[in-house]
């Protein structure tokens, strides 16, 4: 009979029992309604064992890969352990670095109190305010690392870039996202950003260069002007060591060595005729993302292969 650990605690699971069942049956307190896989609230997470498929039908890539399943849907075969889903949890997480990236963005490098894919997105919350940030590390970096944009009268970044320090501690909610690399290792991939939508990007392309990416990879990074640009000289080294990667930086007005002076859309377009076979990833702000997805679309590429993380600020 396959035994499930949770909190501490060893339960043994009967045949055409499910997890959510012998739980509840033990006294715990599962969160539950529907019984038929389609609320979701009864969602955990595995940390070991193998999972049937019927448990995480429904679930997104990113969210089978993190081991999340629902309990009322999961008749194990073989022992599990399992635990809360980690995006309800909080967690707290040490400042561990604090860099200005240019004038108006900075890196924070923390902790990684949680396991997650590169792409994903954290909560932090900060009193009584919670915001939103993009991962920019990997998993094997076992740090998270942030990339926090100055805006006017915004109470966060004004705190992060005037206050916050190496050790002090954030509390942070997640991950989130479906924003990942699940590409094939051959397929084309086109990333593109504008501003702090690099971010997600680079640990999304970290993550194909671990995992041998052959196919061609092109990142654009766009912003208003140059100033607004990051990470260029890092970015240009790292392309002279992969053959198959491509950089590119594009300010819509404003001259630099460093860039092209273009409107990134016509540059895409131009860049990549056709879209057909590609992976496309696309992160900055909403107007941003849904003109370049319906482009890449239009172009030729799947919309199951279009992937995007908006960035919609608070008011």
């Amino acid at each position: 009979m396959p035994v499930v650990l949770y909190q501490n605690a060893a339960f043994e699971v009967s045949e055409n029992k499910s997890v959510l069942q012998a739980l509840t049956d033990a006294g715990i307190d599962i969160p539950n309604a529907c019984h038929a896989g389609a609320c979701q609230s009864c969602k955990l997470q595995a940390t070991d064992g193998e999972l049937p498929a019927l448990s995480q039908q429904g679930l997104s890539g990113a969210e089978k890969q993190l081991g999340y399943f629902l309990s009322c849907q999961c008749y194990p075969t073989a022992d599990l352990t399992i635990a809360e889903a980690a995006t309800s949890k909080r967690h707290q997480a040490k400042v561990l670095d604090k860099q200005l990236l240019n004038d108006s963005v900075i890196q924070i490098t923390l902790e990684a109190p949680f396991t997650f894919l590169s792409g994903q997105f954290v909560n932090i919350i900060h009193g009584d305010i919670t915001r939103s940030y993009s991962i920019a590390s990997t998993p094997s970096s076992e740090v998270i690392e942030l990339h926090i944009k100055k805006l006017p009268n915004g109470i966060f970044s004004s705190f992060a870039f005037e206050t916050l320090k190496p050790g002090d501690e954030l509390i942070l909610q997640g991950p989130f996202g479906k924003c990942i690399y699940n590409a094939e290792p051959d397929q084309p991939l086109l990333l593109a950003g504008l501003g702090t939508g690099l971010a997600p990007l680079l640990g999304i392309l970290r993550t194909a260069i671990a995992s041998g990416h052959t196919g061609p990879m092109h990142i654009v990074a766009g912003a208003k002007q140059p100033e607004g640009l990051y990470f260029i000289e890092e970015l240009n080294k790292l392309a002279n060591t992969q053959e198959n990667l491509t950089i590119d930086f594009v300010a819509q007005e404003g001259a630099s060595d460093d860039c092209t002076t273009a409107d990134i859309y016509q540059f895409c377009k131009a860049a990549h005729t056709s879209t057909k076979g590609y992976a496309v990833f696309l992160c900055g702000a909403p107007s941003f993302v849904n003109k370049l997805k319906k482009q890449s679309f239009l172009l030729g590429a799947n919309m199951a292969d279009i992937h995007a993380d908006s960035f919609t600020p608070c008011a």
